[in-house]
């Protein structure tokens, strides 16, 4: 059974699988995406509202795969991303990423964070997926702490 808080989640693609973030899984994902530096790269999350790429989600599922078949390649990854969720309602392309997005995430936070900032990450993640946010508001990590601000309008 999968355990969150060692960044271990599971993940529906062509069968369940669980996705986990070890260090040689870490390094791997620095060297596919050219950065030196995971916790770097996780920075700039915040800045970006936690929106991945197609190839920065592919980069995290590929290597959080690992563990389980270390002969597995990022092209292999990319073909399970057809098979995401698994259900009639993940059968387009965005569906299909925001799913996998949410679950690579968790793991990698859980496993990349301390605890508490990988929660209060956690429950943005639930909060922007499961409800609309209206326009004047957003979602603001600092410092591991969760916080709401209004957003003005200049003309």
């Amino acid at each position: 059974m999968a355990n969150k808080y060692r960044g271990e989640v599971s993940i529906d693609l062509d069968k369940r699988r669980e996705l986990k973030f070890t260090h040689n899984a870490l390094v791997q994902f620095e060297e596919e995406l050219g950065i030196n530096s995971y916790m770097e790269w996780a920075m700039t999350l915040q800045d970006r509202k936690a929106s991945l790429g197609t190839k920065e989600v592919r980069a995290l599922l590929w290597c959080g795969l690992l563990h389980e078949d270390p002969t597995l390649t990022a092209a292999q990854a990319g073909e399970l991303m057809e098979h995401a969720g698994g259900k009639e309602e993940h059968d387009n392309a965005i569906q299909q990423l925001s799913y996998i997005q949410e679950k690579v995430l968790k793991a990698f936070f859980f496993r990349a964070l301390p605890t508490e900032a990988a929660k209060a990450f956690e429950e943005a993640i639930e909060e922007a997926t499961t409800k609309p946010q209206k326009s004047s508001d957003s979602v603001e990590l600092t410092d591991g702490k969760r916080s709401k601000r209004k957003r003005t309008r200049t003309a």
